[in-house]
């Protein structure tokens, strides 16, 4: 675990001015956590030892020990410069700027001067807010609740997301509220639909069909609904919408650069890398951007301004690389994660034509940042958000990104096979191959679906590694059904083909056990059809005792399915469907219950009667299979139907419904 030393100060004490709070690596991946005192850093004349602890319990343990050293009147480095900035400073970015670094350090003794600062709101407001909300003192609630209920953007955009980080129930649905009530009845409608479907869809579709000039507003607003409601819907639907729509446009930029950054106070890692890369994209075709006359989201005055220029996206590249460093330098555990999200969408083509100092990557800000940071090589230029070389013909001396010690924890190694997961840009996969080489345990470690998606890597060798290994996970005693069905689910062409291997090869263990025989017939279409063709040969001849078990099965999961059509009378005449009499060649995972129903005819007469099988023959096409052997084993298959059911089925649109008529008639 990395944690960077806490250092504290004495005010009084001048034999014991210093002390210095470090976490040391101990016995069986325990800690320690040393606590050294003295004069100066030279003279640490009293040290002491706690632990070891579990990394689970560590950070506890160190709240402790800091908490101590607080009550006996010891100051965190640096508190007392960064609140009398706050209090005194005359530039409001100073202000701003030191709010946030004791936001982040949640320093409780600077609530009060920032609760003082609060009610003189100035530019820096919004900072201010935000770091009351990451101390998490309940103290500062009435200055958080009134910021979020504001109308200008940016302060209710700023006490919104404090109310979440202290999160306060009440507060926080009051927000949510709020939040729907800003929204069209279309888009509210598709939000409270989408609760129990989690269907991102139907929002987006609701969204996009509303003008430009009123998406924006709509896309933060399902921002800011939050990932604790509605299953997460909105808020996947709130990135989706911004990334659908140009963005860049006078009226939307500023919601799509409030969602920016919004997803960096909740540490939402996949949105903040998603819409940093598409902002820095699309600003190298619109380099100049727009005038407009706008309302200003912090004043609310109406002022002619530029919009989407290169100076904002520069400045909200250095902004988005500010906070990864604090990420690294604050929860430097989380830092490797939201790196990679921010790596994960660049691609070859984000490169530009090299020129003097400038690399084909050097407008690629934050992955220049990410992966050669911490180079020699390399330096930003003085006024533009870019990464060029200090001379040509430098070459490599070490390793060169930026916090390497934190890419070599154990945690961050599930970020580092992110990154060796399909399509990357060749300089993020040859940043994460360097970490493979030196911790090869990064691979071997991974999950299936994680060398599942290294089957698509670029690198043959690492491909043929992940294929191996799975090879070698599906070689054993035991049947991992969920490994074969990651593996059938798969997009890559060998990642399938060992799907159906691994089902053809275990079939004496899988066609034993109702339970995998269900989920394999009802998986992914290579699965499915591998399972269906050994189950139609071994099945005639299996233990009654199985064959029963198994139409069972079969018969509970037709009826928990959800249902997809309900019979109506159709438009379209049976004549002129189709020569298979198909409407559609739609993959269904329900089509192995339906194929299996006919060679287990026998068990389901037993089991499902005659009113259970009307019910299914209106619900799904496993159920209409289903209900097709169930009437035909009637003694008089068009009484059992009816001649009004059987006009209605012999026009309806499904096959399978059709095929229920044709056994009647």
């Amino acid at each position: 675990m990395s944690q960077a030393p806490i250092r504290f100060f004495h005010p009084d004490d001048l034999a014991f001015r210093l002390a210095i709070v470090s976490v040391q690596p101990a016995d069986s991946g325990r800690f320690a956590i040393s606590v050294a005192r003295g004069a100066s850093r030279y003279a640490l004349t009293d040290s002491r030892l706690y632990g070891p602890f579990e990394s689970a319990a560590l950070q506890g343990q160190i709240d402790t020990i800091v908490d101590a050293l607080i009550k006996d009147g010891y100051l965190r480095g640096g508190l007392a410069a960064l609140v009398s900035t706050v209090a005194t400073a005359k530039k409001p970015v100073l202000r701003a700027r030191a709010a946030n670094r004791l936001g982040h350090r949640r320093e409780r003794a600077a609530v009060d001067v920032l609760r003082t600062r609060a009610q003189s709101p100035k530019d820096d407001i919004s900072s201010v807010i935000v770091a009351l909300g990451r101390i998490g003192d309940d103290a500062a609630l009435p200055e958080v609740r009134t910021e979020a209920e504001k109308k200008l953007l940016s302060r209710r955009r700023a006490g919104a997301e404090a109310l979440r980080l202290l999160g306060d129930d009440q507060d926080i649905q009051g927000v949510v509220d709020r939040a729907l009530e800003r929204l069209p009845s279309t888009v509210a409608a598709a939000v409270n639909g989408a609760g129990a479907l989690n269907d991102d869809d139907a929002i987006i579709d609701a969204a996009m069909a509303l003008p430009l000039k009123d998406r924006g507003l709509v896309a933060d607003s399902l921002y800011d609904i939050g990932a604790a409601h509605f299953g997460g819907a909105a808020v996947r639907a709130a990135v989706e919408v911004v990334l659908r729509s140009p963005f860049e446009k006078p009226g939307f930029w500023r919601y799509a650069k409030s969602i920016l950054k919004r997803a960096i106070i909740r540490g939402d890692d996949d949105a903040f890398g998603r819409l940093l890369h598409a902002f820095e994209r699309r600003s190298r075709k619109q380099p100049k951007g727009s005038v407009a006359t706008l309302k200003s989201g912090l004043d609310g005055e109406m002022r002619a301004v530029r919009v989407f220029s290169r100076e904002t996206l520069d400045w909200i590249r250095k902004m988005a690389w500010r906070a990864l460093v604090q990420v690294a330098r604050h929860t430097p555990e989380r830092y490797p994660h939201a790196a990679a999200a921010c790596l994960v969408p660049y691609r070859d083509t984000d490169d530009e034509k090299p020129r003097h100092l400038l690399v084909s990557a050097s407008h690629c800000f934050a992955l220049m940042r990410i992966c050669h940071g911490g180079s020699s090589r390399f330096v930003v230029d003085g006024h533009r958000a870019v990464v060029k070389l200090k001379k040509n013909g430098l070459k490599p001396e070490g390793r060169e990104e930026s916090f390497a010690n934190l890419w070599d924890a154990p945690s961050a190694w599930p970020a580092v096979r992110r990154l060796l997961a399909g399509e990357r840009h060749r300089l993020v996969l040859q940043f994460a191959l360097r970490l493979v080489a030196a911790h090869p345990a990064i691979v071997d470690e991974a999950t299936t679906a994680e060398l599942v998606a290294m089957l698509g890597c670029p690198d043959v060798a690492l491909a043929e590694r992940a294929g191996s290994l799975l090879s070698g996970r599906l070689a054993g005693d035991t049947v991992d059904i969920d490994v074969i069905l990651a593996l059938g689910a798969s997009e890559n062409e060998r990642a399938r083909g060992l799907a159906v291997d691994a089902v053809t090869r275990a079939a004496h263990r899988w066609t034993r056990d109702v339970e995998a025989t269900l989920r394999l017939v009802t998986g992914p279409a290579v699965v499915r059809e591998a399972a269906l063709r050994l189950l139609l040969v071994t099945l005639p001849a299996a233990a009654p005792a199985f064959r029963g078990a198994l139409a069972a099965g079969v018969l509970q999961r037709a009826k928990l399915a959800p249902a997809t059509f309900v019979a109506t009378a159709a438009t379209t005449a049976a004549s002129n469907l189709p020569d298979d009499g198909a409407i559609d060649d739609l993959d269904d995972p329900l089509d192995g219950l339906g194929e299996l129903s006919a060679v287990l005819a026998a068990e389901l007469l037993a089991n499902c009667s005659l009113d259970d099988a009307l019910v299914l023959l209106n619900r799904n096409d496993a159920g209409a299979a289903i209900a097709a052997v169930v009437i035909s084993g009637q003694p008089d298959p068009l009484a059992a139907v009816g001649t009004s059911r059987l006009h209605t089925l012999s026009a309806s649109t499904s096959a399978a419904q059709r095929r229920v008529a044709a056994v009647v008639i």
